[in-house]
């Protein structure tokens, strides 16, 4: 569970780090006599059906070195036609075109198709011998699977690349939670040696921290309630938190990765339903400059929405925007956008994108509802960090979509790639009033890259006397009463140097 999921937030702070490795690998000798996963020495056990149909590249099948292409390989789950094709992309010199391709820029634009041709395949082991073409390094095998014909591996080895759907010019994973892969490769004619050859390799390792406070203007009993949120490339990271009074405490990743900014979509449907409204989703905030692709929902009724991509202009770089605003949401909106106008349907689909977008950090997702027929699911039983509100359409400012819950409309944004991710709510009971730093440091960084909060405690209290009908005492009597409030119920009233009484609980 969150800490403090209604209240206001104070100022936060973050750190965004970028660290470099070298190493060296050494290869021992073996030879190969094609490109690509499948090893056809190995029985297959379970014949999974490929499950989208169009063009499929190939990753995992670029040509390594300059040869001849002498035929495919490929396991059909059924019988029936595919095409094969080569594909040269821009000259990525040393670099891999896997990489420069599908991760540093998912947009699919071939620079040429070389010998597109149709096979009929015969369910199980295909071995295709073709008239000799030469190839280029870098080169990569499409297959173009229009009725599911081969079979896909989804034994999801992280070690080897996926395969990827190509949609209008836009390439994506054929599983985007897993790492699917075709039975298929390219066949070349030089049985390639390999042996104590040296590579070295860069991997950078990037990762994001951050700590918000809640309530620091309202602290009961001197307990500070923080949340870190983490997300890194690596699952090794690990972060030290000094709480500033001589708690250490450490934390790491739990084994998950996502691949999409909002909230998990249920299996169940809520019963809460948007209206015609237009809503600022402030749980989809986007930590880190990263690549839309698309975007998850559950629709309560299908229709015409209209889905925008809203970068504020009044939020600061290295703090979150859905901060400021939570502390300030009469703030007018002014933003700069990129819309799409689509339509869904009811229930929980997906809707991609035909070219993937760059969101930057700080953007976030705007739901515009008004004049637009589709209406989506939300929920108030839900522990997500930020809710999402709703933008008054005369004065353009942000209210709760319901009073005293804290609601998420069940929208997600996908994203390219994975990443690590984690929240870890913070709590420390500070022993008494002072000026302390809460600071967060990745243990992993090669810089020292540090994020501080600093915090003050006080006591905050109040006290007052009311005395009833002073100029009319009988017997010398006087009827007062103290009225006394306070941030920690530890605090005590007293009078005459006697203890009247400890304030209660609900004071």
């Amino acid at each position: 569970m969150f800490l403090s999921s209604t209240s206001s937030e104070s100022d936060s702070c973050d750190s965004y780090n970028s660290n470099s490795f070298n190493w060296s690998l050494k290869f021992k000798g073996y030879q190969i006599s094609r490109f690509g996963s499948y090893d056809p020495s190995k029985n297959i056990t379970n014949v999974l059906r490929n499950q989208v149909s169009g063009i499929i590249s190939l990753a995992s099948t670029e040509v390594k070195f300059d040869t001849n292409l002498v035929g495919y390989e490929a396991f059909a789950a059924i019988g029936g036609t595919v095409s094969f094709r080569i594909i040269q992309y821009d000259d990525c010199l040393e670099d891999s075109c896997f990489s420069k391709v599908f991760r540093d820029s998912p947009v699919w634009n071939p620079k040429l198709i070389i010998r597109e041709q149709a096979f009929t395949l015969v369910p199980g082991y295909n071995r295709i011998q073709i008239a000799p073409i030469s190839i280029k390094k870098g080169y990569i095998l499409n297959v173009l699977d229009y009725s599911r014909v081969l079979a896909v591996n989804a034994t999801n080895d992280s070690t080897i690349m996926s395969d990827y759907l190509i949609v209008a010019l836009t390439s994506r994973k054929l599983n985007m939670t897993e790492n699917w892969r075709l039975y298929s490769s390219a066949i070349h004619s030089i049985e390639a040696n390999i042996s104590n050859s040296t590579v070295n390799l860069v991997r950078h390792f990037k990762n994001w921290y951050h700590l918000t406070c809640w309530d620091l203007d309202h602290i009961l009993d001197l307990m500070v309630n923080c949340t870190l949120f983490i997300k890194s490339r690596s699952k090794s990271d690990s972060y030290e938190v000094d709480y500033g009074n001589g708690q250490i405490k450490n934390f790491s990743f739990s084994d998950h990765t996502k691949n999409f900014v909002g909230m998990t979509l249920p299996d169940e449907a809520p019963t809460k339903s948007t209206w015609n409204a237009n809503y600022l989703m402030l749980n989809t905030e986007f930590v880190n400059d990263t690549w839309i692709y698309g975007f998850e929902y559950f629709a309560s009724l299908g229709g015409t929405v209209k889905f925008v991509l809203y970068s504020p202009t009044f939020c600061v770089r290295t703090s979150r925007c859905a901060d400021q605003l939570m502390k300030d949401p009469i703030k007018a909106l002014t933003f700069t956008y990129t819309i799409w106008v689509t339509t869904v349907f009811e229930g929980k689909n997906r809707f991609y994108l035909t070219q993937p977008v760059m969101a930057k950090k700080g953007d976030m997702l705007y739901l515009e509802s008004i004049g637009f027929t589709a209406r989506f699911f939300y929920d108030t039983n839900r522990y997500e960090l930020y809710e999402d509100m709703v933008i008054n359409g005369t004065a353009n400012y942000l209210h709760k979509i319901e009073l005293w819950k804290k609601s998420n409309i069940l929208i997600n944004v996908l994203t390219e790639p994975k990443l690590y991710s984690d929240t870890v709510p913070i709590s420390v009971n500070y022993s008494s009033i002072g000026n302390y730093n809460i600071t967060v440091k990745n243990k992993n960084s090669l810089a020292e890259n540090l994020i501080t909060k600093e915090l003050t405690i006080s006591k905050n209290q109040t006290i007052d006397l009311y005395c009833k009908d002073n100029n009319r005492t009988i017997n010398n009597t006087i009827n007062c009463v103290v009225i006394a409030s306070s941030f920690s119920k530890s605090d005590r009233v007293l009078t005459s140097n006697q203890n009247l009484y400890s304030l209660s609980e609900n004071c």
